[in-house]
């Protein structure tokens, strides 16, 4: 690498160069600097919006902080386990590209191919390293579609369902906050034990409803979401 480039340029390059060697680990790191940026500007369009309440915009802000970092979470842990399933299916001789030789097929060939083990190149390849590209330009296939899947399910299914139970219990939280304020309000006060007094009775309402707002989402976006939303 010429130390004379420029610094981004010298960053493309090491970038180019962790991508040859981890490329499914740099597609998920990519996936997740993604969503987080995407996160910091929704909480950042909240914090900014002068019309929402002190008290409601720290419920939302809470909320959206909870439910976008354990689906930060869910995400690298879905998409890291798939990766290194997917390695490890062909480092067992499970998952192997067609034309590999059928005495090659199994996990003891497999792992010296993918070593370059010197008496195995030597005996079996005789010299020819053209295996060992093969195999492990396959093996990183492998391990990119396995990341590319888990990411899907945890972006589509798995954190539109948590974030969904997140906000239920928020929102919940903060209905039994007003119930219990409203029963310690004037209309309801304590009674004096000196000199006692029956309280006024509260007038009788009908039980609140948990409703979504635009203010207060009760469903996260995702594509998921949006797609089934018509069968709800």
């Amino acid at each position: 690498m010429n130390v004379q480039q420029p610094l981004w340029k010298r960053k493309i390059a090491q970038l180019a160069e962790y991508d040859i060697k981890h490329h499914a680990s740099l597609l998920k790191w990519t996936t997740l600097i993604i969503w987080a940026c995407s996160l910091v500007a929704e909480v950042g369009t909240f914090a900014a919006n002068r019309k929402l309440p002190p008290k409601e915009k720290s419920f939302i802000i809470k909320q959206e902080l909870t439910a976008g970092g354990i689906s930060l979470a869910i995400m690298y842990l879905l998409a890291d386990r798939f990766e290194k399933w997917g390695e490890r299916l062909v480092n067992r001789g499970k998952l192997l590209p067609r034309e590999l030789p059928q005495k090659w097929r199994n996990a003891a060939a497999v792992q010296k191919i993918l070593k370059a083990d010197p008496e195995f190149l030597k005996q079996e390849c005789l010299g020819n390293k053209a295996w060992i590209e093969k195999l492990t330009g396959f093996r990183k296939g492998v391990s990119v579609l396995a990341g590319t899947i888990g990411t899907i399910i945890a972006f589509n299914i798995t954190t539109p369902l948590i974030s969904n139970k997140i906000a239920s219990y928020f929102q919940n939280r903060s209905l039994a906050q007003k119930m219990s304020q409203g029963n310690a309000s004037p209309l309801n006060p304590p009674v004096n034990p000196v000199n006692p007094t029956p309280p006024v009775p509260a007038p009788v309402t009908a039980p609140m409803r948990l409703q979504s707002t635009l203010a207060m989402p009760y469903y996260r976006y995702s594509p998921f979401g949006a797609a089934t939303s018509f069968y709800r």
